[in-house]
């Protein structure tokens, strides 16, 4: 039986508004709680209720707080202070900031293949939130459709990685923000996923800004390796944010 910090048992499962065993044994398993200490807060699970399940709506449990004590420990003050990024990708999105800063634009972003790391690479910047306003990762074609308002029928006569989908991608980035301009990107870092005429290292590359054309970039990398890939598409993407903020 779950319990409180301090001791006291919670009411777990057979009761009014109580999680069901099997589903209980689902959501905790395979941890054993017990492992782990307990810590002065406790963490509340929201369930939405389906009747077949007879879980109640917003039902709430307490579960103990999985205190990783090892994982945060590891964290010296000198990890802390270690970049995500290389010093050249640093300085170059530093170089972003002052221009975009010096020119009043903001900026939004719009990921697929590099799942946010140009948006994690952008506010690595003291002072990012002056230009950076807000970034996508539309890793499934339902996000890009959802999130960003690109066309199924894109999707499906010309696949999430090309031209098209890119464009797509920029502008619904700039309909559904208040950015000055947009940077979308989708590609195939691998391994895998290439088909005919789409190779692994292929990535597409959408700019687009308010009152201005959208301009598409292809760049075929090579199969450097997903991270790679990966890397070349942030410094790549970077450059293209640099060229446009003039």
């Amino acid at each position: 039986m779950l319990a409180r910090p301090g001791g006291a048992p919670d009411r777990a499962c057979g009761e009014k508004n109580s999680i069901p065993p099997r589903i209980l044994a689902g959501i905790c398993s395979p941890l054993d709680l017990s492992e782990y200490p307990l810590t002065p807060l406790a963490l509340y699970v929201i369930v939405k209720a389906r009747p077949k399940d007879g879980i109640f709506a917003k039902t709430k449990f307490p579960v103990r707080e999985l205190a990783c004590s090892s994982v945060v420990s590891g964290v010296t003050p000198r990890a802390g202070n270690r970049p995500m990024f290389p010093d050249v990708f640093l300085s170059r999105a530093a170089d972003l900031i002052a221009s975009c800063r010096t020119r009043g634009l903001t900026v939004a972003t719009a990921e697929s293949c590099t799942g946010g790391l140009v948006a994690a690479l952008i506010t690595a910047i003291p002072g990012s939130s002056d230009v950076f306003e807000r970034g996508f990762v539309t890793y499934s074609n339902a996000a890009k459709i959802e999130c960003l308002g690109v066309s199924p029928r894109i999707l499906e006569d010309f696949g999430a990685v090309s031209e098209e989908a890119a464009r797509a991608m920029a502008a619904g980035a700039l309909a559904h923000s208040v950015a000055d301009m947009t940077l979308s990107i989708t590609g195939i870092a691998g391994p895998g996923g290439e088909s005919p005429g789409k190779p692994v290292g292929l990535v597409h590359f959408g700019l687009a800004r308010r009152g201005g054309a959208i301009v598409a970039v292809e760049k075929r990398f090579g199969d450097l390796g997903r991270h790679g890939v990966r890397f070349a598409a942030i410094a790549m993407a970077i450059e293209l944010l640099l060229e446009a903020a003039g």
